[in-house]
């Protein structure tokens, strides 16, 4: 691989390293200069202006955006959770907060781990500001590689210190711009898919901001790791403030619990397997529809069992399975949450399998217009019909261990692309795999669990 002329080689970490040394120097001289990153180390529940709030952060009864927003507002140099499952809105959330910030003079960072995030919730941010007539000033510091089709309301930079970025009302960067900031320059560090972001890069960037917000899901993808991480240093920011908990207690972060995307026949199950039975499903959600071309209603999530033996990382019977159910799909009648309907072509349909060779084999056979990736590609998308291959035939072909094909987050997140029509193929002895921990059990339960939930239909 190739990067401006030079052959890739490790980054050099010495702005982070440095940067996570000072934060740490700060700590243990308990200067109290840092209560956002001690809070967050300490899994402290957040403070605000009016105190702590062990009722919950905000109202049950209330506007869940208008009330996250004024918690936001209200935040006393602290950390904050927003856990935002498949669909329920987190970018909607976190411009609206950010909107309302610059409308009351607040300066704002924003940071993930990749600029392409970064930019989704800037351009999020920069339409809302202007269909509310807020002046807004947005400064995205990315590469010099330039986005061909940047946003016209974001001003692009490379160079750290770009007179433009000390202007603007809203900074969007990664952790090696924010960690070069020695005093609190922002008002607040919106930090987008904590889930995936190390607490490392957090330390790293924590002395930018008086505030801290991670805004995420520790149920769906977890940050990509490599090497030994010893302790907590590998769970992610969000994942560890959170500590162990599925879905972020009232009084320590807030919980969006109706997702916009799923029909009630899929978000019964993710919320049944993952969160809890917090999670439900929007009204306007619930009216989605799929008939096929016999007439018959498609809608659902469940596991249809495809036998086959010997298969490690590639399965033909279950691509002839996939196969056969988009032949069977195609044709049927959409409509969606606006009730505006249309028939079903390839580009409506998502393909995940957990391993490249699948992949690969997958999309050798279907059409091209067809969507076919691992569950990393499709985080944040979202068709009406999403299916999942497992391609393993049982225990004894793992490739690796059952913590990753079995993974409760990958699963979360590949049935939740689905907005009403998620099908699982596996084979029948995957269900009578091997455990040897309850954690193990647990996994594998997901996957009986969602055979039980689509019932004779699948």
């Amino acid at each position: 691989m190739v990067l401006r002329g030079r052959r890739h080689q490790p980054l050099r970490n010495s702005i982070l390293k440095d940067a996570v040394a000072a934060v740490t120097e700060e700590i243990i001289a308990n200067t109290g200069r840092l209560p956002a990153v001690e809070h967050l180390l300490t899994q402290c529940p957040p403070i605000f202006v009016d105190g702590l709030r062990p009722a919950g952060i905000i109202s049950a009864d209330g506007d869940l955006p208008a009330e996250t927003s004024r918690a936001i507002s209200a935040m006393a140099g602290t950390t904050l959770a927003i856990q935002g499952p498949p669909g329920t809105g987190k970018t909607y959330v976190s411009a609206l907060s950010i909107v309302d910030l610059v409308r009351a003079g607040k300066r704002i960072a924003v940071s993930s781990n990749s600029h392409k995030a970064i930019g989704n919730l800037l351009e999020a941010v920069v339409d809302r500001a202007r269909a509310e007539g807020v002046p807004c000033s947005v400064v995205q510091k990315a590469s010099d590689d330039g986005d061909d089709e940047a946003h016209p309301g974001i001003i692009f930079v490379s160079d750290n210190d770009a007179p433009e970025i000390a202007a603007a009302d809203v900074v969007g960067a990664t952790a090696w711009h924010f960690a070069r900031y020695a005093d609190a320059a922002y008002d607040h560090l919106i930090v987008d898919e904590a889930g995936q972001v190390s607490i490392a890069n957090i330390l790293a960037m924590a002395r930018c901001a008086r505030n801290i917000v991670l805004v995420g899901d520790p149920m769906q993808l977890p940050q990509p790791l490599q090497g030994s991480h010893p302790g907590d240093s590998g769970r992610s920011c969000l994942e560890y403030l959170i500590d162990g908990h599925r879905v972020a207690p009232s009084d320590r972060g807030v919980f969006m619990p109706v997702s916009r995307r799923m029909h009630p026949r899929i978000c019964d199950f993710i919320s049944t397997a993952v969160y809890e039975d917090r999670l439900g499903s929007e009204e306007a959600a619930g009216s989605q529809t799929l008939v096929s071309r016999a007439g018959d209603d498609l809608v659902g999530a469940g596991m249809r069992a495809v036998a086959h033996f010997g298969r490690s990382q590639v399965s033909p019977e279950e691509i002839d399975a996939v196969a056969a159910r988009i032949v069977e799909v195609e044709g049927s009648t959409y409509r969606d949450r606006e009730r505006r309907e249309r028939v079903v072509g390839p580009a409506d349909i998502l393909v995940v399998a957990p391993y490249n060779a699948q992949v690969n084999a997958l999309r050798a056979r279907l059409p091209s217009t067809v969507r076919v990736g691992t569950v990393d590609r499709f985080q944040g998308q979202e068709a009406p019909v999403c299916l999942v291959s497992m391609t393993t035939s049982s225990g004894e072909e793992l490739p690796r261990d059952i913590a990753f094909l079995f993974s409760l987050n990958r699963i979360n997140v590949a049935v939740s692309r689905a907005q009403v029509a998620a099908m699982v193929f596996a084979s029948p002895a995957l269900l009578e795999t091997p455990c040897r921990t309850i954690e193990e059990m647990a996994l594998v339960n997901a996957l009986c669990l969602l055979r039980e939930h689509g019932g004779d239909n699948f």
